[in-house]
């Protein structure tokens, strides 16, 4: 009697839900304005609505395009099993993994490929010189609708498989056959993946080749810790003929031997309007093109002083906009501007870091003005450091006798902003 007054209980109160359901304001609306009001929530509330009532269980599962996004303050990491859940495609997925999340990371790339993510960032909370490092299944190169690529901190990226075409992936064509494949991990339930529900990127009507996808590409302190990575790198950036924003910090792309011979990575992207290129050691990568539509370039490159590649990067980007140049002053001997000898046309804003202690650093100031006759503004980052007597003789004994610096100082018309 007992449980048959429980399960009558149950049935109330099912029925009573079903019945306010009706009446909710929110599930009366159009399902697409719905849609765009659940698709604003933080994804963990989006969530959590389907304890609301038994109509709202599964109401979050439909909805497209989402934003997920967990902040460096939030202590939840997603579980895989949810990101199954979310409708395809998933606009974005951005994630600060922490060290003890780090296995989490391949699960979720599984899920998102099968999802069409477009925009992913995972920013893993682990210095570059922790041994231990979050390695990026290779359900990263099954992402083939990602637009906007994000990966910073101490992360390994796998090598990619064989017949990678970089993003979308070539040659990853949906075969003739149907059905599904079960995934499975330890621990973990299985994953129907119904093939046929997987939609391929875009074909271009005329050429019958696939449309790329990627536009940004931003890699922080990640590793290619293989033979051949840096050719995996070079293949990456050029097989993305649309890229627009490339940044590069300080990226490795050989094996962990500091006695190993850097692998060249050629960096090709005509469309490229942004770049960052910085590297405290030199891991091969090199401008083996100009880029007519640079609009702006971020540049530290301190390992290779007084070699013939220094200057050649600033030359590969000398229609650049707008230019940040950072250097270890302690390190400059000679003036590393001095080799530049054309011009920078399209330059009209400059930062750069001067040591005011050092006469070579002093110089490089009046190298970059000599080399930008439209600069209008020159932001300076100033080290003071104490001078010796020779560089002070030296310095007073210098005449600045460029006639287009004399120019522009006597003028007036750069504005010198100087940050201590």
């Amino acid at each position: 009697m007992a449980s048959a007054s429980s399960s009558s209980r149950i049935r109330r109160r099912r029925a009573e839900e079903a019945q306010r359901a009706g009446r909710d304001i929110l599930l009366s609306l159009p399902p697409d304005m719905l849609d765009n009001i659940l698709g604003r929530l933080p994804f963990e509330q989006l969530v959590r609505t389907c304890c609301l009532s038994l109509a709202w269980h599964r109401r979050w599962e439909s909805v497209p395009n989402l934003d997920i996004w967990f902040s460096a303050g939030s202590n939840a990491a997603p579980d895989a099993r949810v990101l199954w859940r979310c409708a395809a495609p998933v606009r974005s997925f951005t994630a600060r993994v922490r060290m003890p999340h780090f296995y989490r990371a391949a699960r979720w790339l599984l899920a998102l490929a099968h999802k069409r993510v477009e925009k992913l960032i995972l920013k893993f909370d682990n210095p570059w010189f922790s041994r231990s490092a979050g390695v990026l299944g290779p359900a990263l190169f099954a992402c083939r609708e990602l637009t906007h690529l994000e990966l910073c901190g101490y992360c390994h990226l796998p090598r990619a498989p064989h017949g990678f075409g970089g993003f979308p992936n070539h040659s990853c064509r949906k075969s003739g056959s149907s059905g599904s494949r079960w995934i499975r991990s330890r621990s973990r339930p299985r994953f129907r993946v119904d093939r046929s529900r997987i939609v391929e990127p875009a074909l271009d009507p005329i050429s019958g080749n696939y449309v790329p996808n990627l536009v940004t590409l931003v890699l922080n302190h990640v590793a290619f810790p293989f033979s051949g990575g840096a050719a995996q790198l070079e293949h990456l950036i050029s097989s993305a003929v649309d890229l627009t924003e490339l940044s590069l910090n300080d990226v490795k792309t050989s094996h962990f031997d500091d006695d190993a011979v850097a692998e060249i990575c050629a960096i090709r992207a005509p469309k490229l309007r942004v770049l960052k290129l910085i590297m405290f050691f030199d891991n091969g990568c090199r401008l083996s093109e100009e880029f007519p539509l640079l609009e702006k370039a971020v540049i530290s490159i301190d390992d290779l002083f007084w070699t013939p590649d220094y200057i050649d990067t600033f030359r590969r980007i000398r229609n650049v906009n707008r230019l940040l140049i950072e250097t270890d002053s302690i390190q400059i001997n000679e003036n590393p501007l001095e080799g530049i000898s054309w011009k920078f046309q399209n330059l009209r804003v400059g930062h750069m870091s001067a040591n005011f202690g050092k006469l070579p650093s002093i110089m490089s100031i009046f190298s970059l003005l000599r080399s930008a006759p439209r600069i209008e503004q020159l932001h300076i980052e100033v080290e003071i450091t104490k001078r010796d007597d020779e560089n002070d003789e030296d310095f007073a004994n210098e005449e600045i006798d460029d006639p287009e610096c004399a120019d522009a100082m006597d003028e007036d018309i750069l504005k010198a902003e100087i940050f201590r």
